[in-house]
C-alpha cells in the first residue's frame, strides 16, 4: 500500500522493522516494483505517441550487378549508429526513375527519396524487411546488361549514402567484363570509322581538313583526362570508405572488449560477495554445531553425575542391609 501510494518514508520504516523481525518482504516488493514499472512504461508510451515524430534520413549502402541495383537501408541516422528496432514500412513506391520510402516505429519517421540515374523496371523490382532494423531493395535495371556510373541523377553524393563493398565484390568480375566488352566494341567502331574516313579521304582529297583531326584528338584527350579524374575520384571515395569501415571495426572491437572486461569485473565482484556470504554462513553453522556440541556434553556430564549418585546411594543401602 505504501508503495502504491508513494509513501516512501513509510515503506522504508516498514522494511527496517521487517528486517529486524526477520520477515521476508522481498517477494512483495518485487511484485509491486513490476506493477509500478509496467504502469510507468504504459504512461511513457502514451506520452510519446502524442509527440510529433522526428523525421530521419536513414543511412544506406548501394551496389550493382549488370542487371540489378542493390540497396541496404539501415534505420539509423548513421551507418555505424545503433539501428532502430520494430520499424514497419508505411509506403514503398518504386517508379521508373525514382524511389520513395516511408517507415516508422511509432516514434521516428524514416524518409528516403531518390532520383535514380537511369530507368528501372518497377514491376520486377522487390523490397523486404530484414533483421536488426534493416531493409533491402533490389531494383531491376531497364538497360540490361549495363553499369551505372553512380546511383542518383544528381552528381552530388548524399551524406547518408555509402558503397556496399561486400556485394560489389561478388559482381565486380562481370562488371569489369562488361567494361572490357564495351571498350572492345568502341575500339571496333573507332577502327571502322577510321577506315571509312580513310576511304573517303582517298576518294575526296579536297575534303581532307587538318583542323578536324586536331579537334578529334583534343576531344579524345579531354575525354581521357575526364576518365582519369573520375577514376581518381572513385579511388579516393573507396579509400575513405575503407578507412571509415576499419575505424568502425576498431571502435566496435574496443566496445566489445570493454564490455567483456566490465562483465568480468562484475562476475568477480559477485563471486567475491557470494564467497564471503558462504564463508559467513559456514562460520554460523560451525558456531551453531559447537554450541549444540557443548550443550550435548553438558547433558551427558549431568547424566553421568546423576548415575554416579544413584550408584553411591545403592551401595550405601546395600551396606545398611548387610549390617
Amino acid at each position: 500500500i505504501s508503495l502504491n501510494r508513494g509513501l516512501w518514508k513509510c515503506a522504508k520504516d516498514i522494511t527496517r522493522i521487517a528486517s529486524q523481525d526477520n520477515i521476508d518482504i522481498k517477494s512483495i516488493f518485487d511484485l509491486n516494483t513490476r506493477t509500478i514499472q509496467k504502469e510507468i512504461s504504459l504512461l511513457k508510451s502514451a506520452i510519446e505517441s502524442n509527440l510529433p515524430m522526428n523525421t530521419i534520413n536513414p543511412a544506406f549502402q548501394w551496389a550493382q550487378s549488370v542487371s540489378d541495383v542493390f540497396l541496404n537501408i539501415k534505420f539509423a541516422h548513421k551507418l555505424d549508429a545503433p539501428a532502430t528496432l520494430n520499424v514497419e514500412a508505411q509506403n514503398v513506391s518504386l517508379n521508373t526513375q525514382s524511389l520513395t520510402l516511408r517507415a516508422s516505429d511509432g516514434r521516428k519517421l524514416f524518409a528516403l527519396d531518390l532520383e535514380l540515374l537511369k530507368e528501372i523496371i518497377p514491376e520486377e523490382s522487390t523490397w523486404s524487411m530484414a533483421s536488426v532494423g534493416r531493409m533491402t531493395i533490389n531494383l531491376k535495371k531497364k538497360d540490361n546488361p549495363s553499369k551505372w556510373a553512380r546511383l542518383t541523377r544528381s552528381r552530388k553524393k548524399p551524406s547518408n549514402l555509402h558503397y556496399w563493398f561486400e556485394i560489389h565484390e561478388k559482381h565486380s568480375a562481370e562488371l569489369e567484363k562488361l567494361n572490357d566488352d564495351e571498350n572492345d566494341s568502341e575500339d571496333e567502331n573507332d577502327s571502322q570509322n577510321s577506315n571509312n574516313n580513310n576511304n573517303n579521304n582517298k576518294d575526296n582529297k579536297d575534303n581532307n581538313n587538318p583542323s578536324t583531326s586536331t579537334s578529334t584528338t583534343t576531344n579524345e584527350k579531354k575525354k581521357s583526362k575526364k576518365d582519369q579524374r573520375t577514376e581518381k575520384l572513385n579511388d579516393s571515395e573507396f579509400e575513405k570508405e575503407k578507412n571509415r569501415i576499419n575505424q568502425w571495426l576498431k571502435t566496435q572491437i574496443n566496445e566489445v572488449e570493454n564490455k567483456g572486461r566490465e562483465k568480468k569485473r562484475e562476475i568477480d565482484e559477485e563471486s567475491r560477495n557470494k564467497k564471503k556470504l558462504i564463508d559467513e554462513e559456514t562460520e554460523k553453522e560451525k558456531v551453531k554445531l559447537r554450541n549444540e556440541h557443548s550443550d550435548m556434553m553438558k547433558v551427558a556430564e549431568e547424566n553421568n553425575k546423576n548415575k554416579k549418585k544413584e550408584n553411591n546411594n545403592d551401595n550405601k543401602n546395600e551396606n545398611k542391609d548387610e549390617l
